[in-house]
């Protein structure tokens, strides 16, 4: 009985600590969209290389440039988006096959949100442009480190880019507290089964 009643207390512990991770983490569907001067270049399926201009005629190239942010939903709403006021993102070039330890940053009133990649996911090179997913971790003041996938694409001319990142979902808390109970239910069974052999 002492056994049940101890696995009862730590699936109530296991339950409450994953409700309160989940509390700060940030938010499902959150997303953050920007666009720069710039393009990508290379070969489909692989790394493509990520060239910043200066917004110059003609354009010259920049190893980092500041972007604008169009998109800042869910936890990112911190950060404004309001026209006549456009939020500057640092974003930062690569070179194909090696990515930048961080590939954006941005801060508004002590918040801020960064990007560092880690993983090439895909590319894709076509009539109409450029595309590439990467994959890395998203972080932002006040918020669990997550590792989400960034959607870059840049027009045909390569003269502009835009970068996109929307947060995974989340499973629910009635989901969490489900598996939970399940958990402890099946301990508590394998015990009692124990119990009986010995």
């Amino acid at each position: 009985m002492k056994n049940l009643r101890n696995l009862a207390l730590l699936g109530a512990v296991l339950v409450l600590s994953a409700s309160f991770a989940s509390a700060a983490t940030i938010s499902p569907y959150g997303e953050i969209n920007f666009s720069g001067d710039g393009g990508l270049s290379g070969t489909a399926g692989y790394l493509l290389t990520l060239t910043l201009t200066n917004g110059a005629v003609p354009p010259s190239s920049v190893s980092s440039n500041t972007a604008d942010l169009a998109v800042a939903s869910g936890s990112f709403n911190a950060f404004p988006t309001t026209p006549g006021f456009l939020q500057p993102v640092t974003i930062y070039a690569f070179t194909s096959p090696t990515l930048p330890a961080t590939l954006f940053t941005t801060t508004y009133n002590g918040v801020m949100a960064t990007f560092d990649p880690t993983t090439f996911i895909s590319s894709n090179i076509n009539v109409s442009g450029s595309s590439e997913l990467i994959g890395g971790m998203l972080s932002e003041t006040g918020y669990t480190t997550t590792y989400e996938v960034l959607d870059l694409t840049s027009v045909e001319n390569g003269s502009t880019f835009t970068a996109d990142v929307v947060a995974s979902p989340l499973p629910e808390l009635s989901s969490l507290i489900l598996l939970g109970t399940g958990l402890v239910g099946a301990s508590a069974l394998f015990f009692r089964k124990r119990r009986r052999i010995v």
